[in-house]
């Protein structure tokens, strides 16, 4: 079952226990307007929107189906009263806590902006952004000339860093310089 959105159409299943048989559900239950209804964090009760169906045919799931505008809230209850005189199937509800994030969303805000190109000062604390194109930029935009190493940003013409190699002729390792 896909996790519920804020705002975004949902859709699940529940039985109906029978009223004649408490230990049961009821098969193929008779829905009608008015028998299932919605409230938005704990608002007034009103009637779906789309009226629940039994599926498959004959059995017992009824299928629900909310609306994108009964999504917009925290806590969605859907209470299910059978309105016949004698009832058919047992009263119930069924909560939805709307997530305020879910984990698609923030991969969305992670993965898919585009991070405004910057790095850190030599011997300064960097944020995740600059870090990634220092990263990035060391391991493919970089020219060697005697003992310094020159890492250029995305145009490929200004410094992005410059590294002083601990020999000219066979580095073993590097010191940032700016």
């Amino acid at each position: 079952m896909a996790t519920p959105q804020r705002g975004v159409a949902f859709d699940f299943s529940m039985e109906l226990g029978d009223a004649s048989d408490p230990d049961t559900y009821r098969t193929n239950p008779t829905i009608a307007a008015g028998d299932f209804k919605i409230s938005k964090d704990g608002g007034n009760l009103a009637n779906l929107t789309t009226l629940p169906v039994v599926t498959p045919a004959g059995s017992t799931q009824v299928w629900v189906q909310l609306s994108a505008a009964e999504m917009t809230a925290d806590h969605v209850r859907v209470f299910a009263v059978d309105q016949t005189d004698p009832k058919e199937w047992q009263d119930t509800s069924n909560s939805i806590d709307i997530p305020v994030t879910n984990l698609d969303s923030i991969a969305d805000a992670v993965w898919q902006v585009v991070l405004p190109e910057d790095y850190a000062a030599d011997n300064t604390e960097g944020t995740g952004a600059q870090m990634l194109y220092l990263i990035q930029q060391n391991l493919g935009e970089f020219s060697i000339v005697g003992d310094l190493r020159t890492v250029r940003q995305l145009d490929g013409s200004n410094e992005a860093a410059v590294y002083l190699l601990d020999d000219d002729t066979n580095p073993t390792g590097t010191t940032r310089q700016t």
